[in-house]
């Protein structure tokens, strides 16, 4: 079977979405029966400027609709996976259509984005879902949506479990921090994410403010939001310089996979404050280290979590404050019940089911 993979997105998406793509990408390329066609534009740069974003929307609206299935067709595809929500809405005879669907955030939180990039994005991702063989989305939570939000039936929409980033399964040697300013014996709260204003990183700071401890850190992790409306770095550098906080409140940027893993090694809890998750991969990663986890209420997170963690209302910044204390008080007394429902979830969230689902409905 020669699975085609629209490729695009890698060269623009620096999130969850990037590593479920690469995910994809390799597990396919393992398996003796799949011959995996990597469908990418010859050239491609992600835009830096307003112009070149509306600029960018034309080439993806083309690129989507008339080059990508184009060259499924010349490459001879018997399937096209787009990881991007959007497959084709005319597909050549003979190729099924696999759109993923990461989330509803783009419907449900239309604040954050360009109400013209939201109606193209709609008009071209809702009525081909509606004509695609199938369509994949990462949480249950999000298959409801996607039925209530647009009439999808649910029985074409197919849940495939994540996993942690590979990368932090492989043992490492842990390495010295200070170049992110963190000491040896260093306490610090983690959050790993793309600095997009879903991810309600102002609130969490204010929240991180509040706490007792005032030798702790907070030390976030990931790089500005790669889309110009979703970025929300200038508004993180307010509240820190507002609160007085630069001595400890940490931006790391991008990092290496060494550094990152020491980072979840040394790391005192994780807190995942955002407004809106379809699934949440970082919940899974902070499991993989049996770290304390603090979450957002809202979107999937309360089902990856599961009682893996405790949960809070990320707009009410009291209620955040009271579950990160609690979960601090508790790191060292209550952790080994928390610890076995970590290794339960755990358990079910792998790449290799995630593959091992799609290749069912690719071979059906």
């Amino acid at each position: 079977m020669r699975v085609g993979i629209d490729t695009r997105d890698r060269f623009l998406a620096k999130t969850g979405i990037r590593t479920v793509l690469d995910e994809i990408i390799k597990g396919l390329s393992n398996d003796p029966d799949i011959e995996v066609v990597k469908i990418e534009p010859k050239t491609f740069y992600p835009p830096k400027t307003k112009i070149g974003k509306i600029k960018e929307h034309i080439r993806f609206f083309f690129w989507k609709e008339f080059r990508l299935p184009i060259l499924a067709k010349e490459k001879e595809c018997d399937v096209l996976i787009c990881n991007d929500y959007v497959v084709p809405f005319y597909m050549p005879k003979g190729i099924k259509a696999f759109p993923v669907f990461h989330g509803c955030n783009i419907w449900e939180l239309p604040e954050h984005y360009n109400k013209y990039w939201r109606w193209m994005f709609t008009i071209m991702a809702i009525p081909a879902g509606r004509k695609a063989s199938k369509i994949f989305t990462v949480s249950t939570f999000s298959k409801n949506r996607l039925t209530e939000l647009f009439g999808f039936n649910p029985e074409k929409i197919i849940i495939v479990p994540l996993g942690p980033k590979r990368s932090l399964l492989e043992p490492k040697t842990l390495i010295n921090l200070s170049k992110f300013r963190i000491s040896e014996n260093q306490k610090f709260l983690l959050h790993v994410g793309v600095m997009e204003k879903r991810k309600n990183l102002p609130r969490l700071i204010e929240a991180f403010s509040k706490l007792h401890d005032k030798s702790l850190k907070l030390v976030l992790v990931g790089q500005r939001g790669p889309k110009v409306f979703l970025d929300d770095y200038e508004n993180i550098i307010r509240k820190i310089e507002s609160l007085a906080l630069s001595d400890r409140v940490i931006l790391t940027g991008f990092v290496t996979d060494k550094e990152l893993y020491t980072l979840y090694s040394k790391a005192l809890a994780y807190i995942f404050p955002s407004l809106y998750e379809g699934f949440g991969i970082p919940v899974i990663e902070a499991f993989q280290f049996s770290l304390p986890v603090a979450a957002s209420n809202r979107g999937a997170l309360p089902e990856v979590l599961g009682k893996g963690g405790v949960l809070f209302d990320p707009k009410n910044i009291p209620d955040m404050v009271e579950k990160i204390e609690l979960i601090l008080q508790n790191a060292s007394t209550n952790m080994d019940s928390i610890k076995n429902s970590q290794k339960e979830i755990i358990a079910r969230y792998s790449w290799e089911n995630t593959i091992k689902t799609i290749k069912q409905q690719l071979i059906r």
